[in-house]
Order: structure tokens, then sequence, then C-alpha cells
């Protein structure tokens, strides 16, 4: 199943393209990010009541559960980040994609990537790009080399999920006996205000 509260909690609302998510600064989806973390799986530090949609955990086992920031569907990434940062600067979108991709890639569950999101792939702005030309939907193979650090920022993260078995736990028991969520003073983590 695909994460949408993982999703929704990164990036803010599918369907209200002005909404933020965590990496653009709205704490309050602290319990959505803990949810996606653990992939669906029951975990005693999440308070459901506060997660987007589910209101309880519905996977018995993290490999149930697809985490993803963005798909063929809805904005890309990049979009999204433009339209509800749209007041932060380049460097701080970008750092706030990167952060999105940390928390896919970091999460338990089964990853998924988007195709381009590895270097900020745009479709223009156009949501749902389904009947678009191929100057919307086609990949901008220009931006692999204009963001080569994102790529390899991504890589480095994907080497680290294979190499280590942290990343890949395979039973619910696992993931509540091993992960720890801590809090801050500001929250689930600290992070810097954005615009």
């Amino acid at each position: 199943m695909f994460s949408d509260e993982l999703r929704d909690g990164i990036k803010g609302n599918v369907f209200d393209a002005a909404s933020k998510g965590f990496v653009s600064n709205n704490p309050g989806m602290g319990e959505s990010i803990k949810f996606g973390i653990v992939a669906a799986c029951p975990h005693p530090q999440i308070n459901y009541s506060k997660v987007n949609y589910s209101k309880a955990p519905y996977a018995i086992a993290p490999g149930c559960i697809i985490n993803y920031a963005d798909c063929h569907d809805n904005h890309t990434l990049w979009d999204k980040l433009c339209i509800s940062a749209g007041t932060a600067t380049t460097e701080e979108r970008i750092s706030m994609h990167k952060l999105a991709l940390s928390i896919v890639l970091t999460s338990q569950g089964i990853p998924f990537l988007h195709a381009g999101s590895e270097f900020l792939r745009s479709k223009k702005s156009i949501e749902n790009s389904y009947n678009s030309p191929d100057s919307i939907n086609a990949i901008d193979w220009s931006l692999k080399t204009k963001n080569i650090d994102v790529i390899m920022y991504v890589q480095q993260l994907i080497k680290m999920r294979i190499a280590h078995p942290a990343f890949k736990m395979q039973t619910a028991a696992q993931i509540k006996n091993n992960i720890h969520f801590f809090e801050t003073a500001s929250g689930l983590a600290s992070f810097r205000s954005w615009r």
C-alpha cells in the first residue's frame, strides 16, 4: 500500500498546492512522519489521533508499505515545494527536497522514488499531466547535470540503505523494539524556520 500519510506529512496535502508539509515548516506533520518511518506498523510513541488520515496502525509488517514523496499523479515534489514554499530560496527548497528524500530512503518499508525526483524533476507546475504533451511529461535530462549534487546525495542514501539492515527491518516487532523517537524542544525534530 502506498503511504499517503508519509507523502502528505512530508510535503503537504496533494490536493492543496499551497499546503506545507514537515520539510517546508509545518511541524504539525510530525506524527504522520513517524507513522511513515515505522511503515504503518504499531509503535507506542505515535499519537494516532494526530496522523493525517489513519487513526490506527494497519500494516502487519513493514514490507506491506511503500513510502514515497511523489509519483506520476499530482505535482512533482519539486513543483509542490516551489508552490508551497515559494518565498524560500532555491537553495532552501533544494534542502527541503533532500530532506524529503532522506525521510523516504531511511524509513522502514519499501522506498519509491518518482523518475527524476533525484534531480528535481519538474512538470512546469502542472498537477495532473495525464493529457499534457511531452513538453510537460518528458524528463528534462539537463537537470541531471544541473543538480548532480542532489543525485550524489541520493546515491549515498541508497548505498547506506543497502549496506545497513537497520533500514530494512522485517517485522513490526523489530520496529517496535528498535526504533525510538527523541523529542526536542521544538517537537519531532529541529529544523530551520523556512520563510
